[in-house]
């Protein structure tokens, strides 16, 4: 795919990562002279000055710039690229962790001199040039207050340790499955940039990358947008979050990548997440068809019921022969969400006495698409159960022979 705007590099690969190791008499002058500073505001960060437009999305250029800015804090994440844009070629920039604090004994420097060249800045065509000395902060491991000098400045950098923490939700339930045909939502609460670029990397059961989902005339972009896009994917609302009408039955695969030249260097991955989409209709389905009776009625074997369908469809589930001998075990798996429960009255075989057993029942189908239901059959019969959604009309049905 070709990218609308590329970071142009000239002197980068003169990068310098290692960590340096300053000197005694640097650090007392430099602790000195510091010591009276408190951090009490942001120094001039520029980023939304490069925007630039990437499919459609305004997303960040692949550095952060900063002008450095006596007694003033910036607030950076490990792995970010940094540009200082008042360093002149020729200086040394000096970071230093704080005595008695977590970033106690780390010491940075940097002295390489770039210039970066952006175009189509803010989707104009015009092109913006920035030039200092780079940091790549991929080098640096503890979180916290740094000191931060170069020739006569003085400031601080608040370093933290960037996430993409990911869940795939239906409502507010975090879910494995769903039924083809249900609203996902990626709940992302990403700690990145709103302008950062990344892509919502999706992998169906045939190995193949989605990058983006057309349903009528809405088409949902997943490949190349920014975190603000990805962030709407996660809305309460409904028609905000994925459409997955039309998805093929099998597992998929979820997860968030950065897209390192237009999120200020940041180059991450969220863990994978799986999915599984089952038909967007109703199916019903034992553990199996064939099992032996036993001689005592009450040691007849429970066999699950499994009932699939659209989250928040209405279905009625009931056995359509045999019932007289059908029983759906209260109080086990999702019976508890049952109701409307219809009852077939029988004398008990054994004690001769008049007994209860519920064959039917209407359920609304929870966020993973995915109820189960424990039954026993009470004969050796052939049975038939029968799920209805009551949304649709669509019904399906299983035999069951117990011999």
């Amino acid at each position: 795919m070709e990218l609308i705007w590329k970071v142009k590099r000239k002197k980068m690969e003169k990068r310098s990562k290692g960590k340096a190791i300053i000197g005694i008499a640097i650090a007392v002058i430099m602790l000195a002279s510091l010591m009276a500073i408190v951090p009490t505001g942001t120094a001039k960060v520029d980023t939304s000055s490069y925007l630039t437009d990437r499919n459609g999305y305004m997303v960040n250029p692949g550095f952060v710039v900063i002008e450095i800015t006596d007694g003033d804090t910036d607030a950076i994440k490990i792995g970010q690229e940094l540009i200082f844009s008042n360093a002149k070629d020729g200086d040394t920039i000096l970071i230093q962790g704080i005595p008695d604090t977590n970033t106690d004994g780390e010491a940075f420097s940097a002295s390489t001199f770039v210039t970066e060249t952006v175009t189509n800045v803010s989707g104009t065509g015009r092109t913006k040039i920035v030039e200092g000395i780079y940091l790549d902060t991929s080098s640096m491991a503890r979180t916290g207050t740094y000191t931060l000098t170069c020739d006569a400045l003085n400031q601080y950098l608040l370093v933290s340790e960037p996430a993409i923490p990911l869940d795939l939700k239906v409502g507010s339930d975090v879910v494995s499955s769903i039924a083809a045909g249900t609203p996902l939502r990626i709940d992302c609460p990403i700690y990145l940039d709103p302008n950062d670029c990344v892509d919502l990397k999706i992998v169906d059961p045939a190995g193949r990358k989605i990058e983006k989902w057309t349903v009528d005339t809405k088409t949902q972009y997943f490949d190349d947008i920014n975190v603000s896009q990805l962030i709407e994917y996660g809305s309460t609302d409904t028609a905000k979050q994925i459409d997955t009408t039309g998805w093929i039955l099998g597992t998929y695969s979820f997860s968030v990548v950065t897209a390192e030249e237009n999120a200020k260097g940041l180059g991450m991955s969220s863990i994978s997440k799986s999915l599984e989409v089952l038909k967007g209709e109703v199916d019903i389905d034992v553990d199996k068809t064939d099992f032996a009776d036993f001689a005592d009625f009450a040691e007849l074997q429970p066999v699950t019921v499994t009932v699939t369908g659209i989250y928040g469809h209405l279905v009625t589930v009931e056995a359509t022969a045999g019932r007289d001998y059908v029983e759906f075990e209260e109080g086990l798996d999702d019976f508890v969400d049952t109701f409307d429960r219809e009852y077939s009255n029988v004398t008990d075989p054994v004690t001769d006495e008049p007994k209860e057993r519920c064959y039917g029942f209407n359920v609304t189908i929870k966020e993973d698409g995915k109820m189960k239901f424990s039954v026993i059959f009470h004969n050796t019969s052939a049975y038939t159960l029968q799920a209805m959604d009551l949304d649709t009309g669509d019904e399906d049905t299983v035999d069951v022979n117990v011999s």
